[in-house]
């Protein structure tokens, strides 16, 4: 048993020398084991060892006896124990989770509060082989995918789980032979739970029934899907790199021909990749497969995802987007000689008959016929917006977003300067010009339009 556990050490990589250890302690056989033998190498890698125990709220005497016993065993270690109380109850009808889900979640976060405080670097943890095994049974009852095959992971930040690989069986009969004292957690007996019915009754079934150890077979299946999980992950990530064509906040675009170069297990993984900013909580499989259909759906195809997540084609880009992240129609005045600042372009514009701008940060100046300009707007498209452009002629404005490739979500993002329905400015990579308001000959009065970033 000692054997597995500084194996698992090594292996994985999980103490060094120095760290400050946080360790989850709730009295039963395996924080005990874990308590017990962190204690043990107190001195080979100058570890600092803080016990935690979180008392639920849900067993009444019994659970405070159980925190009575936590406080005991460490102090009979030399080693200081932290109490949380919390109602688990309250905090999982609350927050509409399952009490095994609310408890966890409060455990974890009394550990990182505790490793925050402490200045601490590692959380121990004592989930076992059993633990994995039990874990890999229920994701595949429930269907999953190879990540849910890969159980409950060794290391996962700064959370190691150093009995990982061995059994509870070898940690009894450990406890026993060295006369270490432990609680039983009555609720474990009890079939109620979904992970208690598959570690009392379903798995000692099929082990009795075909011969084998279920737990050592399903351990193996996890260690290998792993290893498979973990090399497709970062092929992902590098799919992920090589196919973004933009990425800001809630709203990331792919580009779909450097998609379809990889495998669709390694496409699937990065559209995961795409959603991770929004968290994947609510997302499934179907919800991936939806967004798969899409690279080869028609351009304007788009799936909305649970969360307000839209992904759209657009020609070859594949767009990920938070439905208010769209922007709204806009319009303002440019009145001559004022300033004007519009918010959804992030910019400033001026309009004057002063060739030199108010401000030396202009980055972008355009001249015009002063006897044609008068009712200036700086806005969004219109329906009937149309522009004529030098040596093509008249182009509705769609027709020139369409025969550029431009597409449709940055549409409304685009600023125009416009006098009604005549488009006299495009304020885009092309910055294109009305060429019948355009001065480009050597008239004596013109007006110009500046736009800049930002004030000096």
């Amino acid at each position: 048993m000692l054997k597995s556990f500084l194996t698992a050490i090594r292996k994985y990589n999980m103490l060094t020398y120095g760290d400050h250890v946080i360790a989850g302690l709730s009295g039963g056989a395996d924080s005990i084991l874990l308590l017990t033998l962190l204690a043990g190498l107190r001195e080979k890698y100058g570890l600092i060892v803080t016990a935690v125990h979180i008392n639920h709220g849900i067993r009444g005497a019994e659970a405070d006896a159980d925190e009575a016993f936590a406080r005991e065993y460490s102090e009979r270690l030399g080693i200081q124990c932290l109490i949380f109380r919390k109602d688990v109850p309250a905090a999982a009808k609350a927050s509409g989770l399952s009490l095994e889900e609310a408890g966890r979640d409060i455990r974890y976060n009394c550990f990182e509060k505790v490793l925050n405080t402490y200045n601490a670097n590692k959380i121990a943890v004592a989930h076992n082989r059993n633990d994995n095994a039990e874990t890999v049974f229920m994701h595949i009852c429930r269907g999953t995918s190879l990540p849910g095959l890969c159980g409950i992971p060794p290391v996962r930040g700064h959370i190691v789980r150093p009995l990982i690989e061995t059994s509870r069986n070898e940690i009894e009969i450990y406890l026993s032979e060295h006369q270490i004292p432990y609680r039983t957690d009555s609720t474990n007996l009890s079939n109620d739970f979904t992970r208690n019915l598959i570690r009392n009754k379903i798995i000692p079934e099929i082990e009795s029934s075909l011969g084998l150890n279920l737990c050592e077979k399903l351990g193996s299946l996890s260690a290998l899907c792993a290893s498979d999980e973990d090399y497709l992950s970062k092929t992902a990530q590098d799919a992920f790199n090589s196919a973004i064509i933009s990425a800001e906040p809630m709203c990331i675009s792919l580009s779909i021909p450097v998609l379809r170069t990889y495998h669709p297990a390694v496409v699937s993984r990065v559209i995961r990749c795409a959603l991770s900013g929004w968290g994947l909580k609510d997302i499934s499989a179907c919800h991936i497969q939806a967004a798969e259909c899409l690279i080869n759906a028609q351009s304007g195809k788009q799936t909305r995802l649970p969360g307000g997540i839209i992904i759209k084609k657009t020609h070859d880009d594949l767009r990920f987007a938070d439905e208010n992240q769209i922007i709204p129609p806009f319009c303002y005045d440019l009145k001559p000689d004022i300033p004007l600042y519009v918010p959804e372009l992030s910019k400033y514009f001026l309009l004057s008959e002063s060739s030199a701008p108010l401000n030396s940060c202009a980055v972008c100046t355009k001249t015009f016929q002063y006897g044609r300009i008068c009712d200036i707007q700086i806005r969004s498209r219109l329906p009937g917006d149309h522009i004529r452009i030098r040596h093509i002629g008249s182009v509705k404005l769609k027709d020139y977003f369409i025969n550029n490739k431009v597409p449709s979500y940055r549409r409304e993002g685009i600023g125009l300067v416009a006098q009604g329905s005549d488009v006299l400015w495009i304020i885009d990579e092309k910055s294109i010009c009305h060429e019948q308001y355009e001065a480009l000959g050597s008239e004596l009065r013109k007006f110009y339009i500046h736009t800049w970033e930002r004030f000096n």
